[in-house]
């Protein structure tokens, strides 16, 4: 994508945009800031479990055999007394 490089500078400036147009109609800053981050979160959490879905999609697509994660492997070593 060529645009990709552009994209970073247009979040921080539309949470200042948001930032500003609840102050102006909220009047308090702090419940302003509150209200964009808890809004910015929430957008977070469907990213998240949008991205989640695409792995659980993509999980069986793959003829190749899948390496055990870091987290798999550190399980299994906790399941038998840990690291000797």
């Amino acid at each position: 994508m060529p645009l990709k490089p552009l994209r970073l500078p247009f979040g921080g400036f539309l949470g200042t945009v948001a930032v500003d147009l609840t102050r102006y109609w909220l009047d308090e800053p702090a419940i302003s800031y509150g209200l964009v981050f808890a809004c910015e979160g929430f957008l977070f959490l469907i990213a998240a479990s949008l991205a989640r879905h695409i792995h659980i999609a993509n999980w069986g697509l793959s003829n190749e055999p899948v390496a055990p994660s870091f987290g798999d492997i550190a399980l299994a070593e906790a399941g038998e007394g840990g690291i000797r």
